[in-house]
């Protein structure tokens, strides 16, 4: 029986009618490839089928080509950018093919013991003959190949020279048939068919070191490393999941069974792709489990591709990705939804990027100054100095705009339909389609964001010093004296506990019926607005320009000072990163201790709150432009308040 390798992503971006931009292949049958598009990853749509010379058993992808494993011949494949075939070659061997694999434009090949050496057009520059039979082969760069020699363990081929490879080492597996070989930047990771799993440090890819051993509870026949994830299937269907973030202590997070009748398994852009005799089904991979989103009809799926691409140049955190210019001071957060950047300038632009910096659409407004707000179905929601909201739909068209009694300088807060919005003429308003339902007035006027309580409750601050809590229906519930003006955002625990700084230099915990539950002084203004993190940190930023790290019960864990005022409230990322930006114009990342990780400079004040993302980190500046910075994060970390407003998206409704 034929077990099956990996899936493989073929990148073309082209500006065609039928935007096939990311597409992967796949045997329905021995002879019968389908081509998909997996731009939206969680739903795949079948682009072309492909009638094969003979039935296959590998598929590679490089680039816009496809090669395809017989017996004794490799197919190849030139994509075009509607995903046809615009070109179709086949070269025959006189031996049965064991494995291949592509790099550049060197191509290897082997047969039993003997790998062979080619160039694009498969004409032979070197052979090595060793003594023992090759299971399969991956590049590790263009100097070596890693060699899986199945029960006699694994090895490195030199091939800086193609027509002289020469074997550098061999490594025995304790007397286990090693079935999987996966190269990764400075470690292989040899999966042996008895579930042991063997990590090799190749930093110096002349002298390896084996650095760990480590067991599943069950037996393995394939593998597919994703980023810091370890992907293993067994025979019996069961799919392990390993954190090899440490390659000295790989941990196993889970271990989910999927299936007698699974016949091959990938990863792709964070999802695992489970195929079977009736189809594919698909997972979110995370941390703790898997996610089902998908189920996608098949004849059968027998076989994936597996990918060969380039290793991506390394970047180091704190580099700045890119930058866009809205030719107007950026002073308020920008949004993340769906992949997608939205953020306001001082002129009135709401824009809308793609992750990588492109424009898609703007809407022009009058004097925009309050960050972005997603509501239902995709509606933006954005307050203006104009004295009006704004709502517009996630292609920019305008929806709605209601004009109030004042300018409106901190963000709304939506449920369902209902809008809730304090002004500087000093009420708060609810707002349903753009009509005014009922507006209360305010002993000052609001000077915080909004906390929505599922219970039917909302809290904010004010710049008399009171901070209310008022029902769904504008009747006040409670009030609770700060004793100066309440000058920071505010954010929420999951038991309901409200956090908030004063000018007075006050930093209170209170509960959600208004109690005090303690108190801190940092003996200056709070300018900056407490976050609340997985990692039990209470943390704001100062008009002097500290940040200050208090734990939940309000005891001092650390300070930094940065020197320079602090009106932009923090981030904080999965791993514990802190990121903030300060009126000198940078933006910093703090480690988990307080520590300085990096910063990066601006032309302008970074007043603004950064938000995060997926290995990157997004922030306006009053010089006019909203930056990318490189991070290795997953994103935004999974505590109760962890930035401005909530989450990435500004809404968050506090349930407990």
């Amino acid at each position: 029986m034929i077990r099956y390798l990996s899936i493989a992503v073929i990148a073309m971006m082209y500006a065609i009618a039928m935007a096939v931009s990311v597409v992967t292949a796949y045997l329905e049958s021995p002879d019968m490839m389908v081509v998909t598009d997996i731009s939206d990853p969680a739903n795949p749509k079948m682009v072309r089928y492909y009638k094969l010379n003979s039935k296959a058993d590998d598929i590679l992808v490089t680039g816009n080509l496809i090669f395809i494993k017989h017996d004794r011949s490799i197919e190849t494949l030139v994509v075009g950018e509607n995903g046809d075939v615009v070109k179709k070659s086949e070269k025959d061997f006189s031996f049965q093919i064991s494995s291949f694999d592509v790099k550049g434009k060197e191509i290897a090949v082997s047969y039993d013991g003997t790998i062979y050496i080619m160039d694009p057009d498969f004409k032979v520059l070197g052979t090595l003959s060793t003594r023992w039979k090759i299971i399969n082969m991956r590049f590790l760069s263009d100097k070596y190949l890693v060699v899986n020699f199945g029960e006699n363990g694994v090895g490195m081929i030199n091939v800086e020279n193609p027509s002289d490879p020469r074997i550098v080492w061999r490594l025995e597996a304790r007397l286990e048939k090693v079935v999987e070989v996966i190269p990764s930047d400075e470690n292989l990771f040899a999966i042996c068919e008895s579930g042991m799993i063997f990590v090799v440090n190749v930093s110096d890819p002349m002298r390896p070191k084996v650095i760990k051993y480590t067991y599943l509870p069950e037996n393995a026949e394939k593998g597919i490393l994703y980023k810091n994830f370890l992907v293993v299937s067994s025979p019996s269907g069961k799919i392990s999941v390993l954190d090899v973030s440490d390659p000295f202590e790989p941990k196993l997070l889970f271990s989910k069974y999927m299936g007698a009748d699974v016949s091959d398994i990938d990863v792709v852009f964070g999802y695992i792709y489970v195929a079977k005799d009736k189809g594919m089904y698909i997972y979110k991979l995370g941390k703790f489990g898997l996610s089902f989103l998908n189920y996608v009809p098949a004849m059968s799926v027998k076989l994936f591709a597996r990918k060969r691409v380039s290793p991506a140049k390394k970047m180091p955190p704190g580099s700045v990705m890119w930058s866009y210019s809205a030719a107007s001071e950026i002073r308020s957060a920008p949004m993340i939804m769906d992949g997608k950047i939205f953020f306001a300038s001082v002129n009135g632009g709401i824009f809308s990027l793609d992750e990588s910096g492109k424009f898609l659409w703007s809407y022009r407004a009058r004097f925009l100054i309050t960050s972005p707000v997603v509501g239902r179905k995709g509606k933006i929601f954005v307050g203006s100095w104009d004295n009006y909201i704004y709502v517009v739909d996630e292609s920019g068209n305008l929806v709605w705009r209601t004009r109030l009694g004042g300018d409106i300088t901190k963000p709304v807060t939506v449920d369902e339909d209902r809008v809730y919005v304090g002004s500087e003429d000093g009420y708060l308003y609810a707002i349903e389609n753009g009509k005014i339902v009922w507006k209360r007035e305010l002993s000052g006027w609001m000077t915080t964001n909004i906390i929505l309580y599922g219970d039917g409750q909302i809290v904010f601050g004010t710049s008399s010093g009171e901070v209310y809590a008022v029902s769904y229906s504008g009747n006040v519930l409670w009030e609770f004296d700060a004793g100066g003006w309440v000058s920071s955002y505010m954010a929420a625990d999951d038991d309901g506990n409200i956090y908030f700084g004063t000018t007075n230099g006050v930093l209170f915990a209170i509960s959600k019926k208004g109690k005090i539950i303690w108190k801190y002084d940092a003996g200056d203004e709070i300018s900056s607005g407490p976050v609340v993190d997985s990692y039990g940190r209470v943390i704001f930023g100062t008009r002097g320009g500290k940040i200050i790290s208090l734990d939940r019960e309000g005891n001092l864990m650390w300070t930094y000072n940065a020197g320079s005022s602090i009106t932009s409230d923090p981030a904080v990322s999965k791993e514990g990163f802190l990121f903030f930006g300060t009126e000198d114009g940078y933006l910093y990342a703090l480690n988990l201790d307080g520590t300085l990780r990096w910063k990066v400079s601006t032309a302008g004040k970074v007043v603004a709150s950064p938000v995060v993302s997926k290995n990157a980190v997004y922030f306006g500046s009053t010089d006019g432009k909203i930056y990318a910075v490189y991070e290795l994060t997953d994103g935004i970390d999974d505590g109760p308040w962890p930035m401005c407003c909530g989450n990435p998206n500004h809404l968050k409704v506090v349930k407990y």
